[in-house]
């Protein structure tokens, strides 16, 4: 039967937005008049930082987002204006200027007193040129913030009181020229002349405002209800014609929008299109009162650094204009007979014809047809009772033909709606069908596919033949059989997502299910709703209570999202459907999900941003032929465009502030003698030397778009004493939690808090302070003591003093015992009584002994493998020696009695012949003084890398002192240290410093020509020989002797079959000049894994599977990415070598796309393509250190060797990051030619070369 009938029947109504103008407000307008020190606004602005301040009739208020905070026990009475100059807020009064000191909360005043022309402050601006201008009731004013001088001018000098110098506004354009509205026109002021000058447009009418927008237009209104504007290009003011009849008086003016110009009435708000000059006017509207103007009378219109335009009333408070609020419309379809509820939607689809089918629960279905603009209903059952749900309820809808469709229902089975009238089909089968949730066809096999309550149905139009698929035989709930979706894929796989068995696969052939991913691999529940295919072939599948699931069907390798792992707001997933630039959308029962898988990120929109509602349904989406994406829920549908609704987000990232202190409940005040000093915001440590029992700190996000939106999370580092590791304590807070409380012990700590706008765009910056609390508890027997010291200035002295004597002393015996008792001889003491209290420099050359012997024993440098120096060609000015001793004794026996002759020797050697290793042995060599030439035996040697030296060698050596061995030393009592003993310091890989090579042989030479630095002598290594402009020995390490291969193996107690695999492969290398002993051990570590390698870079790629214990290319590959991002991070974005990175540091910038989730961009790469998983990037740089390819010297992490960092710098630029592809082209280009990174293009053309 037909039942279908017109939209216009008088029971249904039907409001479509996107097609038919929807009824809700354009724009939603906030309003804070409850916590305001009074509702009658006359200005706001918002300074540097970020707050909020508003001028009001009975003092000054400042907004946070959080909350309003009064200055009326500062500033009492009416405030006319506002103005802000870095952390002074400078207010004008009836009775005055004040300036505001927020960091100290301190109150500066101007009046008469100071020369001002009058007390009564009508404006006040500060122009381009910091220069504070003040306009009164009387004239112009102007004074020099630095001197405090005030200087005033009249526009007409007599009579005095005369409407020119009633000064309304000011203003400067971009040049600095200086616009003065008063009450008889508007002038401009000269400063070189000190004179106004009339403009002659508008003369005689009183200027009510000025305004200079962000495009350099400036505006002004006067008393006659007229609106002027001048471009930046021209010269003369045009008038804006407008309909001035809804008005009496301009108050205010700004821009806002792309093209809007907002004006401030006496009746109310002016938005003016200044291309097509449309005026629109906006009211107090009593149907929208909690999202429309809650007064007409506007006082003040300012637009803040989020393009929020806050509207100041004259008895209505304050007002917020978020023109961005509303990113989406809704459809809604009521009965109005029955309820003023909407009816659920069910399912969407959009045909051929771009016509739009909604189903509904307990309406039918509805099309909407775009170009006729009509809408028609159809009812599947024969009733019009819609109380009866199950007849009326649309689940699936598909176009068989351009007139016939299949629509499935809840409760009444299968029907078919050709030509507009309904028929139903019964299928031949033995259960019934009640519940059909999707419809999809086979082409190739001409059959129907129905996933329904009862399992997998297919089935052939023509006969209606049918055959049921259960995932369960024997299920202990029936409903474990339903199927809720059928997703035929682009290689014509029918894949099904069930409600008790997850993923499943329908094989046509076999005629069976086969549940997948296999192998013993999960999604992350086995009640699926949805699967999308994405252009790449892998799915995305919605669970009911886990969140969203990955699965590539090739790799069969699949990983999931949920609450607990990311930052997805919801568990329960119903629909993935993806946007024209591979970006997911999913609905759910928190609203919309825009999931970007480029940033990892997940963006929330919820019913504040227009959503019909925050529960969704299954079933109810669509991605239309446009582009446009539908998605139903419980009281309507929303239809959009991806692109319309990300141009409304939010991206500006908000600042975090500290704001309140409280201790033991007790809010801190600041006071010269307070814990706080200066407001809480502006301090980097919190000292607090009394016990507390909770301190709680309040902190806000100044984004002021829908500040209920804004997220917070903090991380708290404790600094346990002793030598137990650091804790890092991490929480996210709830919605609308501006506050933390501690119940903190005596210690250190690190608090860390990071904050999100109104759409989830996070600040990892933040803010952080330093909290040390260090009180004394009286009640124990150390605090008693203590007391006493506090009590006894007298007692405190000489026991301290007694107390460092004894320490020294004991330090003094330690040293002794383990240097031999003969060191008393050797004058390297100074008094101990000159120095009571601190480490002498005296003491520097033997706890410096102790301390490198110990450190050095530890290094990696020492555990190289003994046949570094056998073999070893060096030659030493132009004389060539061989050495046969594997320790190499000999060869440091001829550097240290030539270094005695010129006190300088350059190591030259190119990457990986052994420089570093060679300083690190001379080193030892001169610590262990038994096994050194007799000349230094009594020298203090110093080794200096390349991330220690900082271009001045005196503050350098100072800084390796106090950050290694904790010894305090000034740099004059350092210098004494150079003119009294003898340094052997070891510059090692000078060549590698990222200064330029004048200014450090500038600064060498200053030391080494030195007269007084006699006994000063210096090892560097480089890469090539530098210029210099001293004297120096220089000697090359050149290729290990290939002949002397065969002894070393022998000396290793290599096998002949392990020989001959070395041997053989030496011989395979193509080009071969430069067999290193770091190249030569590689080839002996990995022998086994020789027979590919015919460049170089091959055996370095062997070398590092080798270390890493690869399994797979596949492994391989994820390895390689995260090394190669490494090497980017310390060589090529910075432009230097061998430095590393501080471990924070690199820690930041491995997380650099980090938004909201605990989860970052490399982790999820490497989980998500390469199937390697690490709990953090802690863990993946412990696993890299642990495999020898990094290392960590007082936190900062580099490559073992400078040749590893190079190798993989080669492998960036040779497989790029897809976001640095032309970063990494232009780099390329720029340094192809550069001798630092000979090496670099060395590995980059050996990759390009053999490229498989």
């Amino acid at each position: 039967m037909n039942l279908y009938k017109l939209f216009t029947i008088p029971w249904l109504i039907l409001i479509l937005t996107h097609f038919v103008q929807a009824q809700s407000p354009k724009l939603w307008f906030d309003f804070y008049n409850r916590k305001l020190s009074n509702n009658h606004i006359n200005q706001v602005i918002q300074d540097k930082t970020g707050f909020i301040w508003i001028a009001t009739n009975k003092g000054l208020d400042r907004y946070d987002a959080y909350q309003f905070k009064q200055y009326k026990d500062l500033i009492k009475g009416k405030v006319n204006c506002l103005a802000t100059q870095g952390e002074k807020v400078f207010v004008g009064t009836d009775n005055g200027l004040f300036a505001l000191d927020i960091r100290f909360n301190i109150l500066e005043k101007y009046d008469v007193s100071n020369k001002l022309n009058s007390n009564t402050i009508k404006c006040i601006h500060i122009d381009a040129l910091n220069s504070l201008w003040v306009g009164t009731n009387k004239g112009l004013n102007t004074i020099d913030l630095k001197t405090k001088k005030v200087r005033s001018y009249l526009i007409n000098e007599n009579p005095f009181n005369k409407p020119e110098n009633n000064i309304t506004s000011i203003i400067n354009d971009k040049d600095g020229a200086l616009f003065i509205g008063t009450k008889s026109g508007l002038f401009i002021f000269n400063r070189n002349s000190k004179k106004f000058y009339s403009l002659q447009v508008a003369s005689n009418q009183g200027v009510c405002c000025l305004y200079r927008s962000t495009k350099n237009t400036l505006y002004f209104a006067t008393d006659d209800k007229k609106i002027y504007k001048k471009l930046d290009n021209q010269v003369d003011f045009q008038e804006i014609k407008l309909n001035t009849e809804s008005y009496d008086k301009i108050t205010s003016i700004c821009s806002g929008g792309n093209r809007n110009i907002f004006i401030g009435t006496n009746n109310g708000l002016l938005i003016l299109d200044s291309q097509t000059q449309k005026l629109q006017r906006y009211s107090t509207n009593a149907a929208y009162k909690p999202v429309s103007l809650n007064n007409e009378k506007i006082t003040s219109l300012y637009k803040d650094r989020d393009e929020a335009i806050w509207i100041g009333t004259e008895q209505g408070g304050l007002n917020k204009l978020d023109y961005r609020r509303k990113k989406f419309e809704s459809l809604y379809i009521r009965d109005n007979q029955c309820s003023s509820s909407p009816f659920y939607i069910r399912s969407i689809f959009e045909d051929n014809q771009n016509n739009v089918w909604v189903g509904t629960q307990g309406a039918g279905l509805f099309k909407f047809n775009a170009k006729m603009q009509k809408v028609r209903s159809f009812l599947p059952a024969d009733s019009l009772d819609v109380n009866d749900n199950n007849k009326n309820n649309i689940r699936a809808i598909y176009q068989e033909s351009e007139d016939s469709f299949l629509i499935g229902t809840y409760g009444n089975g299968l029907f078919r709606l050709k030509n507009e009238v309904f028929q139903k089909i019964e299928l031949n089968i033995t259960e019934k069908v009640k519940e059909i949730y999707c419809i999809s066809e086979s082409l190739e096999n001409n059959e129907i596919y129905l996933g329904t309550d009862v399992g997998f149905i297919t089935f052939k139009e023509n006969t209606n033949q049918a055959q049921i698929y259960k995932p369960f035989s024997n299920p202990t709930d029936p409903k474990l059989n339903r199927v809720n979706f059928i997703k035929i894929d682009s290689d014509k796989n029918v894949w099904l997502a069930t409600k008790g068995s997850g993923l499943m696969k329908f094989n046509p052939e076999k005629r069976k299910l086969i549940n997948y991913p296999r192998n013993g691999k999960k999604l992350s529940s086995e009640n699926t709703i949805h699967i999308y295919e994405n252009q790449e072939g892998n799915l995305w599948i919605a669970t009911y209570d886990n969140g969203l699931s990955f699965y590539n069907p090739e790799t069969n390798h699949c990983i999931f999202f949920n609450k607990e792992n990311s930052s997805i707001p919801d568990n329960r997933i119903y629909s993935v459907v993806e946007e024209d630039n591979d970006n997911l959308w999913m609905s759910c029962d928190e609203g919309l999900i825009r999931f970007n898988l480029k940033e990892k990120t997940f963006l929330q929109f919820s019913r504040e941003d227009g959503l019909q509602d925050n529960e969704f349904n299954r079933g109810a989406h669509f991605r239309g032929n446009s582009g446009r994406l539908y998605f139903g829920g419980v009281k309507g549908l929303n239809v959009f465009k991806p692109q319309n609704v990300i141009d409304l987000v939010n991206k500006k990232k908000p600042s975090i502030v500290l704001l309140d202190l409280f201790i033991n409940r007790k809010k801190v005040e600041v006071l010269p003698k307070s814990i706080l000093t200066q407001s809480l915001n502006n301090i980097d440590t919190l000292k607090v030397n009394r016990r507390i029992n909770a301190l709680k700190v309040s902190f806000t996000a100044l984004n002021y778009l829908f500040p209920k939106k804004n997220k917070f999370r903090y991380y708290l580092t404790i600094f346990p004493k002793g030598n137990k590791k650091k804790k890092i304590v991490e929480r996210y807070l709830t919605d609308n939690n501006y506050t933390i409380n501690f119940d903190l012990d005596n210690g250190t700590y690190l608090l860390h808090i990071q904050g999100s706008n109104n759409d989830s765009y996070w600040n990892e910056k933040g803010k952080k302070i330093v909290i040390v609390i260090n009180y004394v508890d009286f009640n124990t027997t150390i605090g008693k003591f203590k007391s006493i010291f506090k009590r006894n200035p007298i007692t405190s002295s000489l026991i301290g003093v007694l107390v460092a004597y004894i320490i020294g002393l004991s330090a003094l015996l330690i040293v002794a015992t383990k240097r031999g008792s003969n060191i008393f001889s050797r004058n390297w003491l100074f008094s101990l009584a000159s120095y009571p209290l601190k480490v002498t420099p005296g003491m520097l050359s033997k706890i410096l002994f102790i301390g490198y012997k110990q450190r050095l024993l530890q290094s990696n440098e020492l555990t190289s493998l003994p046949f570094y120096y056998y073999g070893l060609s060096v030659t030493l000015e132009n004389q060539e020696i061989v050495e046969q001793n594997s320790e190499g004794k000999k060869i440091i026996e001829i550097i240290l009695n030539n270094l005695k002759d010129k006190k300088a020797l350059f190591v030259i050697g190119g990457g990986g012949s052994g420089k570093s290793t060679l300083v690190a042995k001379i080193t030892k060599s001169l610590i262990d003084e038994s096994d050194t030439v007799s000349y230094f035996k009594d020298c203090i040697p110093i080794l200096i890398t390349p991330n220690m030296y900082n271009g001045d060698l005196i503050k350098t050596v100072k800084l390796v002192l106090e950050q290694k061995f904790r010894l305090n030393i000034t740099e004059e009592a350092l210098r004494g240290q150079f003119e009294s003993k003898k340094f052997v310091l070891l510059l090692d890989g000078i060549s590698e410093l990222n200064f330029k090579s004048e200014l450090i042989f500038k600064d060498l030479s200053n030391v080494t020509q030195n007269v007084n630095y006699k006994n000063v002598y210096f090892i560097f290594t480089s890469r090539n020989i530098p210029p210099t402009s001293f004297e120096a020995y220089t000697m090359k390490l050149e290729s290990l002797d290939i002949e002397k291969i065969p002894q070393l193996l022998h000396k290793l107690d290599f096998t002949s079959a392990q020989k001959g695999n070395v041997l053989n492969q030496i011989e395979k290398l193509v080009a071969f000049d430069n067999l290193s002993p770091l190249l030569l051990s590689m080839i002996v570590s990995q022998n086994h894994r020789l027979e590919n390698s015919q460049t170089e870079s091959e055996i370095f790629e062997n070398y590092f599977k080798t270390l890493l214990k690869i399994q797979s290319e596949e492994e391989w590959k994820g390895w390689k990415y995260a090394l190669n991002y490494i090497a980017y991070l310390f060589l090529i974005k910075p432009n230097r070598r061998s430095v590393g990175l501080n471990r924070k540091e690199l820690i930041d910038n491995l997380n650099q796309i980090v938004k909201e989730r605990p989860d970052n961009s490399l982790l999820f790469d490497l989980k998500l393509y390469y199937d390697l998983e690490f709990a953090s990037i802690n863990t993946l740089i412990k696993s890299l250190k642990r495999a020898y390819i990094l290392t960590e010297v007082n936190h900062n992490i580099k490559f073992a060797h400078d040749v590893f960092e190079e190798y993989f710098a080669a492998g960036f630029l040779f497989y790029p990051h897809n976001t640095l592809a032309s970063f990494t082209t232009n780099w390329v280009n720029l340094y192809a030619n550069n001798t630092n990174y000979e090496r670099v293009f060395y590995f980059y053309k050996q990759m390009k070369s053999t490229e498989r």
